[in-house]
């Protein structure tokens, strides 16, 4: 190998190459650091290890040698073509280095030091042009000209680096072609053009006072790095972008505006520069971003890519305009904004909207509305006669609402000033032929935007609502009045308003008079006043209503209540005898209910005028068209030694009142029992009984019913039936016999349901009611009905549902032996879910080998099968569920 010596000049020139390339040598290159090896103390280094230097390559021409770690000597000289020869291969391309002869230094790339140019293959000798050699990292380069021959072909070019620019070709040696310059190398150094990261260029705004401010920037994402991503866009972390940043003087609303050539730029604008976290927008096309900025924050905006490739050139021009009524867009304190600034077009000159407009949107459209149509507009009803209406349709005109629904549609604006201080009930109706959810809300004061205090906001899912307030005298009030979506409509609002305590039955002294009324007695109307005190069964009394009653009559009265306020209030009722008010008289009764409805029993003399109180728990709980009944109470069946003998009535029999004994002892399938009516029944014959009970309560009830032999109370005689329902009816069927008296209870399963005016029916059970009593079918006419309720759970089912409920039996006896088609029929008024078993003999208990039994999801079960002449048959047609009925059922069955 053959060190090329350099005059002093050429030396320093490359010492300085060097350096520029691998800095001193404790420096990082590479993120290696060289120290020389076994150097002595005296010993002069010639180079440093593992840079590199042009030498000779034997055969003519240049190439590449490295420092060895003795910092004295070179390895191999590497990279070297055969330029010799007439059809050899051009030399290798050079390492990056020292630009060749005659070339030019190549520009750095973006993102790190530019390599040095390769070097071109030196000319053959007569002969066709070399294959060119492996370039060397980008740069510039020259090539030693070759001697007499065609020129060998250039080297080829190194690999790019991230963004680098390539060099630029040296000048041709001589009979030599210049070496072509080699692309950017894949080590290359950081970014460094101004803004390409962050903190960004800046963009200076000008304007001063109420102008607006403006500003732009141009460039292009050529030759940039990809630094940052965004929330839109697929793939912004690979393009290359460019950040620039914003700092307005003034507050304002911002807007960025993108124009590109070549590409479609992704835009973001961001709080802190780099944090994704801090996007306030992101556009993947030319739309502008608009946003309200303040004074003197800085704000980052980044012009991007969607991919690694998607580069191109860009204007960006930015405007900040400070808030100002005229400009079309919404700012704080502004109502409106309609882009002018002239009064008389709904919104004025100071940006409020005018009396009989409502104004949408920005810029803002303002439309005429009626009366009542907008808040600024709302339509007083101070000292008119109540109830009021508003002719027309009100629209969708969406403003600030209150608490309970702060998006209100189809709005309607009141306004009301209090003539004295008290409490007011207001009460909206919205006469919409259609379904619509309410929402009422009540502001003090007249101020729109923003609203007073609210008082009051109260929902509702029917088309009125009613709010009750404290007011006080000369004080104007606002109202809204709206619904829930803008599917419904509001059509003629009507408004009521008046003081409460002054009405019937809003206070103690103006309670009313049931004494002569017709019971029950329903009282139209809201009420909210509280009771100064509660009574012993309620510390605090809500929403209360008031009566007195005198009765002709001394005894026991069932007084039953009822609120039909929507939700789930819990009633109380307070009875006092005489009807003072303050303080009250002695207490009668104080009870408590979990539901709307609550009763009471208690005996009352003649010729005493006693004081009702009804309300409820809490003040959410609402009082509304309160009814009372008020009726002497039975004199039987209250309790189990006071049953009702239903031996000689005629069925099915009522018995009015309402019940309330939860003192006895129950049956077995439920042994707390609440709300009972008791019976006996003394049959004339021995047989199958069927019982059937109903509950008139208008609330939910689950239902139990039971039957004892004998009418022993504490304890019962042997229980023969004990049955559960989910619903207000029970059925069972027991074998009663001549002469004995039977016990009958029937309850609720928890205090909170209520027994009203039972209807109890006993009777011989219909032919099918148990399976020892069938229904023969020899020899009838098909299809054939029962008529009954066929409630029997007893017995064995079919392997298609073991246990078996209202179940009617029937037996079959073909004369001949061929397929059959069996189908029946539940006549229930309700659902039921059907089973039909078919088994051979007529056997009980265990019953016959079964033929089949199938499930339906319908009333109808319907099977067909192959049966055998003179083999007798057990049908079993049943539900599969006690909360099911079995009514007058068909049975047919067709060769």
């Amino acid at each position: 190998m053959r060190i090329l010596k350099f005059s002093p000049p050429r030396r320093a020139w490359m010492a300085l190459a060097m350096l520029g390339f691998l800095g001193c040598a404790n420096a990082d290159s590479d993120n290696a650091v060289f120290e020389p090896v076994d150097a002595g103390l005296d010993q002069t280094c010639s180079c440093e290890p593992g840079t590199k230097s042009v030498c000779a390559c034997q055969n003519g021409g240049e190439g590449v040698a490295t420092c060895n770690q003795d910092c004295m000597t070179f390895s191999e000289c590497t990279q070297c073509g055969d330029a010799g020869k007439p059809d050899a291969d051009a030399g290798k391309g050079g390492a990056g280095g020292s630009a060749g002869k005659g070339g030019s230094a190549g520009t750095a790339g973006t993102a790190g030091t530019a390599g040095t140019a390769g070097k071109g293959g030196a000319g053959g000798t007569a002969g066709a042009a070399g294959t060119a050699g492996t370039a060397g990292v980008a740069g510039s380069g020259g090539a030693t000209g070759g001697s007499a021959g065609t020129a060998g072909t250039a080297g080829t070019g190194g690999a790019a680096g991230t963004a680098g620019t390539a060099g630029t070709a040296g000048t041709a040696g001589t009979a030599g072609t210049a070496g072509v310059a080699g692309a950017a190398g894949s080590d290359g150094g950081a970014c460094s053009t101004a803004g390409d990261q962050c903190n960004g260029a800046p963009i200076t705004l000008t304007g001063t006072g109420n102008t607006p401010r403006t500003g732009s920037a141009s460039g292009t994402t050529q030759g940039r790095c990809s630094d940052y991503g965004a929330t839109c866009g697929t793939g912004t972390s690979l393009a290359p972008d460019m950040v620039y940043s914003i700092t307005p003087d003034v507050d304002g609303k911002m807007t960025l505006t993108t124009t590109a050539t070549g590409f479609t730029p992704i835009v973001y604008l961001q709080g802190n520069c780099g944090d994704i976290t801090m996007e306030y927008g992101c556009h993947t096309s030319l739309t502008p971003i608009v946003f309200d900025v303040s004074a003197n924050t800085t704000y980052y905006v980044v012009i991007d890519g969607q991919s690694a490739n998607d580069v191109g050139s860009y204007t960006l021009n930015v405007v900040v305009k400070p808030p100002m009524c005229g400009d079309g867009i919404l700012q704080s304190g502004e109502e409106c904004d309609d882009n002018n600034s002239a009064s008389g077009d709904g919104c004025s000159d100071t940006c409020s909207i005018e009396t009989g407009y409502s104004c949408k949107g920005q810029p803002s459209v303002c439309t005429v509305v009626p009366p009542g149509g907008a808040c600024n507009i709302a339509k007083d009803v101070t000292g008119a006669t109540f109830p009021t209406s508003l002719q027309g349709d009100f629209s969708d005109t969406p403003t600030v609402g209150g608490s309970c629904d702060t998006t209100p549609t189809n709005a309607v604006w009141f306004k009301y000033t209090a003539p004295t201080t008290g409490t007011f009930m207001i009460d909206a109706t919205n006469a919409t032929t259609t379904n619509a959810y309410s929402r009422l809300a009540v502001f003090q004061g007249s101020a729109c935007n923003p609203l007073g205090t609210e008082l009051a906001c109260v929902t509702n899912s029917s088309k009125s609502a009613s709010a009750g307030v404290s007011m006080v005298a000369g004080t104007t009030y606002l109202i809204l009045f709206h619904t829930d979506g803008a599917s419904y409509t509001m059509i003629n609002p009507s408004i009521n308003i008046h003081e409460v305590g002054q009405g019937p039955g809003e206070k103690c002294p103006t309670a009313i008079d049931l004494t002569s009324v017709t019971f029950p007695h329903t009282v139209t109307g809201n009420f909210v006043v509280d009771a100064p005190a509660g009574p012993s069964c309620s510390a605090t009394a809500t929403n209360a209503v008031w009566f007195t009653y005198t009765p002709t009559t001394t005894g026991a009265y069932d007084i039953t209540a009822l609120d039909d306020a929507s939700g789930s209030p819990q009633a109380r009722l307070a009875i006092f005898e005489t009807n003072s008010c303050s303080p009250t008289g002695t207490e009668v009764a104080c009870v408590t209910s979990t539901s709307d409805t609550v009763s009471a029993q208690p005996t009352l003399t003649a010729g005493t005028t006693y004081l009702l109180m009804f309300f409820t728990n809490a003040k959410s709980s609402a009082m509304t068209n309160p009814q009372l009944t008020i009726v002497p109470a039975p004199t039987s069946g209250l309790n189990c030694t006071l049953p009702k003998d239903l031996s000689t009535e005629t069925m099915p029999y009522t018995q009015f009142g309402t019940y309330k004994d939860s003192t006895s002892v129950g049956g077995s399938c439920d042994t707390t029992p609440t709300n009972m009516v008791w019976f006996s029944y003394t049959p004339a014959t021995s047989g199958q009984y069927i019982i059937n009970a109903t509950n008139a309560t208008t609330t939910v009830a689950y239902s139990r019913l039971a039957v004892f032999e004998t009418t022993a109370c504490n304890p019962h005689g042997t229980e023969l039936a004990c049955v559960t329902n989910s619903a207000k009816t029970a059925s069972t069927s027991v074998t009663m016999t001549a002469g004995t008296a039977y016990l009958i209870l029937f309850h609720t399963d928890g205090a909170s349901y209520t027994m009203v005016n039972p209807q109890i029916e006993v009777g011989p059970a219909p032919k099918g009611l148990v399976c020892a009593d069938p229904i023969n079918l020899d020899g009838v006419t098909f299809p054939i009905k029962s008529m009954g309720t066929f409630s029997d759970s007893s017995g064995i089912g079919g392997t298609c549902d073991n246990s078996p409920t209202n179940t009617v039996w029937y037996t079959f006896t073909p004369t001949t032996t061929q397929a059959y088609t069996i189908s029946a029929v539940n006549a229930t008024t309700t659902f039921a879910y059907s089973r039909l078993a078919i088994f051979e003999t007529a056997a009980c208990n265990p019953h016959g080998t079964q033929v089949v039994c199938i499930t339906s999801s319908n009333k109808t079960p319907t099977t067909t099968q192959t049966l055998n002449a003179g083999t007798t048959y057990l049908i079993m047609f049943y539900t599969d569920g006690a909360s099911y009925t079995m009514v007058d059922p068909v049975l047919n069955i067709t060769p």
